[in-house]
This record gives C-alpha cells, structure tokens and sequence, in this order.
C-alpha cells in the first residue's frame, strides 16, 4: 500500500500537501509550488511528527497493558520496563568536551548496571551456594578512576590546564600522559592528531 493508504488519505493529497502551498492573494486562493528544498523540509517534518505520534502511542499502549496486568493479579506495584543502552566511549574525528562528558556518564551508568546486575547477581548465588565462576563481565572501575580521580583524573587535571596562564591543550596531554604513563587504558596517538 501507498503511504497516503496507511496514513488514510486521498490519493493525491499528500503529494500537494508537501510540494504545494496556498496563498490568498485578493479575494482568491493560488496554489504555488514549493521548492525541492522546502518539499523536502515539509516531508522532513511529516516524518518526524509521525514517528513522534507513533512512538507516543506504542509507550501509552505499554503503559496501559503494563497496568492492567498489575491489577488483575492483584499487584499493587506497578510494572516498569528499564532500558539501559550502554556501548561505551564513541570515538569522532574531534572530541569535545561535551563528548567526554557524555561518554563519562555512560560508564558511570554502565558501572552501576555492572554492579546491580553481575556482582550482586553473583554475590547472590555465592551465598545460596550456586557456582557463579562462569559468569563474567567487564567491570570499567579503573576506567572511572582515570577520569575522575582527584588530582589525577583527566577531569581534574582538565581543571587545573584551565586555570593555568597559558595553558594549552598540549600541556593537558602531556600532563594526563605524564600522571598515568602506565595506565593500559590510556595511549599515545601517532600521527598529526597527536600535537593538537
């Protein structure tokens, strides 16, 4: 089926309702074409509001199925459903500042599932008795340390460059190289990057 049969319009309308617009000019309505560019904005923002309606609708429908589930068995607890979409530090041709920030609380909430998920999950089973050795996980805590480290995390060490007169982002670098030197997370780029 069409777009304009899954949405239930007309056939041809929504082709003038994104390639056209209406003016008054006088007492009469003209009809003008659009440019490609403005088309395409108008199928842009089409697309977006649909997926927002649409992504509104599936979560209102989880929400109601997820209450009358909880009332029919007489749960008074309501259900929820958690989602946590870690992948760890994404890696652009420029980072900025606000990518290290994004990618910091990213394995901080990845450390914090790592804790309520494996380790208590295996601490679990140790105290009933169950053999969790098989159960293994990355667990990112001297990651952590690196950034956030008083004095010697990048974070204070990124501080302490920015109060310095005439501190620049080659003395950054060499200081967080110079402080973790034999960190395994932590390595020297070859290249023209590496004296920017």
């Amino acid at each position: 089926p069409s777009c304009e049969a899954v949405l239930g319009l007309q056939p041809g309308v929504l082709l003038k309702a994104l390639c056209k617009r209406k003016l008054k000019v006088v007492k009469e309505w003209v009809e003008q074409d659009l440019s490609v560019a403005s088309a395409n904005d108008n199928r842009d923002a089409l697309s977006k509001a649909i997926y927002s309606r649409l992504f509104d609708r599936v979560i209102a429908q989880i929400n109601t199925a997820l209450a009358a589930e909880s009332s029919a068995d007489g749960d008074v607890t309501p259900r929820t459903i958690g989602i946590v979409d870690i992948f760890g530090f994404e890696v652009f041709v420029n980072n900025s500042l606000e990518q290290l920030c994004i990618n910091f609380a990213n394995e901080k909430l990845q450390a914090l599932f790592t804790r309520a998920v494996f380790k208590e999950t295996i601490e679990a089973y140790k105290q009933d008795g169950i053999d969790a050795a098989e159960i293994t996980f990355t667990d990112n805590a001297e990651l952590l340390k690196l950034i956030e480290a008083p004095q010697t995390g990048v974070l204070s060490i990124l501080s302490e460059e920015c109060l310095v007169p005439k501190g620049s982002d080659g003395a950054f670098c060499e200081k967080v190289h110079e402080k973790h030197a034999k960190s395994k997370l932590l390595t020297r780029v070859k290249g023209k990057s590496a004296s920017q």
